[in-house]
C-alpha cells in the first residue's frame, strides 16, 4: 500500500467566523468518504486543546493526530534558537514538525511556523473588502490587503471556493503568478436535532422562513424584514426566524438597528432572533423551514446555501454570481435582487403557494466530489 499523504490542517473554533470552523470540519468529513487507500493522514494544528476535543466530537476520521502550536523545546534547542535569533534574525529550530507534505489553509500570520514545509496552500475565502469597503474599518481593509499581497508576492498555490472568487482575484491581482485551484466545498451534517422538538424548543410555528447568517451588515438582514412585512399582508401566518452571532465588530450597532427595524415594521410577533444556537438545532430548523433565505450582498461560497441543498430545502437567494454558481444544478431555488424587498416578498409568496419546483437532489455526490477534488489538488501540488 502506498504511503498516505501527510497533510497539516489549521483548525480553530471561532464563533465570530464560524464558517471557517465549519469549512475544516466539512473537509475532514468529505475526506472520510473517500476509499480508505485515498484518505490522507491529517495533522490537526490548533492553539487550544479544547479545539481538538470539539473537532473529535464534531467529526470522525480514522487517520489523524493533533498538534498544539506550542511545543516545548529542549534547553540546547532553546539556546541555539537564542543564538540564531541574534545572529540571523530568526530561530533555527521550528517548534513544529517538518515531516509534513502540505499545510492548508495557511494563514499569513503562521507562515514562520511552517517554513520548513515545502508545499504550502493558501485560501482566500472572498474579496469583500475590495467591493464593499464601507462595511470595514480602514485598518481592517489595509490588513486584509496586506496579507493578500504577501500571498501574491511569496506564495505558490492558492485555493478559491468558487470561480466567482477566482475571477475577483484575477481582476484585483492581474499580474499574479500563483497556481490557482478552485475547490467548491460541500457540507456534512452530523447530529441533527428532531425538527418538531426543535420548533417547540424555540417556540416556532409553521410556516416559517429561516435566515441563518451571522449578524454582519453585508448579510443584508433588513431586506428580509421588509419583505416579510409585505408578505404578511397576504400571508398573515408567515414567520421569519433568524439565527447567528448577534455581533458585528465592524458595525457594533447593527443588531440593535435590526431589533429597532423589527419593531418599526410591527414584526415582533412574526420574527424571532434566536442568536447563536447549537449546530444540530440550526440544521433541524433549516430542515423544517418552508425555505432558507440567503440575502447576502457578498459571498465567496455560502455555507448556508450548501446546508439547504444538503437538506433538499427550497432556497430564496440574492442574485449573486456565486449563488448562481452554487445552484446551477439545484432546482428548488428563486433569485431576487438583494436591494429589492418587493421581489423577495413575491418569491416568499411563491414558496407558500407551492409554486416552487423541487426534485430530490443527491447531495452525497457533492460531498464525495469535495474530498476527491481536494486530493486531486494536493496531488498536483506535490509534484510541482
Amino acid at each position: 500500500m502506498a504511503k498516505r499523504k501527510r497533510i497539516a490542517l489549521i483548525y480553530a473554533y471561532n464563533e465570530n467566523w464560524i464558517g471557517g470552523t465549519y469549512y475544516i470540519e466539512n473537509l475532514i468529513a468529505a475526506l472520510g468518504q473517500l476509499p480508505d487507500a485515498k484518505q490522507p493522514e491529517l495533522l490537526i494544528f490548533s492553539h487550544e486543546a479544547a479545539d481538538a476535543e470539539r473537532l473529535q466530537q464534531a467529526v470522525y476520521y480514522p487517520y489523524w493526530s493533533f498538534r498544539r502550536f506550542e511545543r516545548s523545546l529542549s534547553l540546547p534547542e532553546r539556546a541555539l534558537n537564542k543564538l540564531t535569533s541574534k545572529v540571523l534574525g530568526r530561530r533555527f529550530i521550528s517548534p513544529l514538525y517538518n515531516d509534513i507534505d502540505l499545510v492548508f489553509p495557511l494563514p499569513v500570520a503562521l507562515r514562520s511556523y511552517f517554513r520548513h514545509v515545502l508545499h504550502q496552500l493558501y485560501w482566500i475565502p472572498d474579496f469583500q473588502e475590495h467591493y464593499l469597503p464601507a462595511f470595514f474599518a480602514p485598518e481592517e481593509i489595509q490588513g486584509r490587503k496586506a496579507e493578500q499581497q504577501v500571498v501574491v508576492n511569496s506564495g505558490k498555490h492558492i485555493v478559491f471556493s468558487s470561480h466567482a472568487a477566482q475571477h475577483d482575484f484575477e481582476s484585483i491581482y492581474p499580474l499574479n503568478q500563483l497556481i490557482q485551484h478552485v475547490l467548491q466545498f460541500a457540507v456534512t451534517s452530523a447530529a441533527v436535532s428532531k425538527p418538531s422538538d426543535t420548533c417547540v424548543k424555540y417556540g416556532i410555528e409553521s410556516p416559517y422562513f429561516i435566515c441563518s447568517n451571522q449578524f454582519w451588515k453585508h448579510k443584508n438582514h433588513p431586506v428580509v424584514l421588509r419583505a416579510l412585512a409585505q408578505l404578511l399582508q397576504t400571508h398573515p401566518q408567515a414567520q421569519g426566524v433568524f439565527t447567528g452571532k448577534e455581533y458585528d465588530h465592524r458595525n457594533p450597532t447593527y443588531y440593535e438597528e435590526l431589533v429597532a427595524l423589527k419593531s418599526e415594521l410591527a414584526l415582533d410577533k412574526a420574527v424571532k432572533f434566536l442568536g447563536f444556537i447549537p449546530r444540530k438545532d440550526q440544521v433541524a430548523l433549516m430542515q423544517q423551514a418552508v425555505a432558507v433565505i440567503q440575502p447576502s450582498l457578498f459571498e465567496g461560497w455560502s455555507t448556508v446555501v450548501e446546508d439547504a441543498k444538503a437538506l433538499n430545502t427550497p432556497l430564496v437567494v440574492s442574485d449573486l454570481k456565486v449563488h448562481e454558481e452554487q445552484l446551477l444544478n439545484y432546482e428548488a431555488k428563486l433569485f431576487f435582487s438583494p436591494d429589492d424587498a418587493s421581489t423577495l416578498a413575491h418569491c416568499m409568496a411563491q414558496v407558500l403557494n407551492g409554486q416552487l419546483p423541487a426534485r430530490p437532489y443527491d447531495y452525497h455526490r457533492d460531498v464525495v466530489r469535495f474530498g476527491e477534488r481536494f486530493m486531486e489538488s494536493v496531488s498536483r501540488i506535490l509534484v510541482n
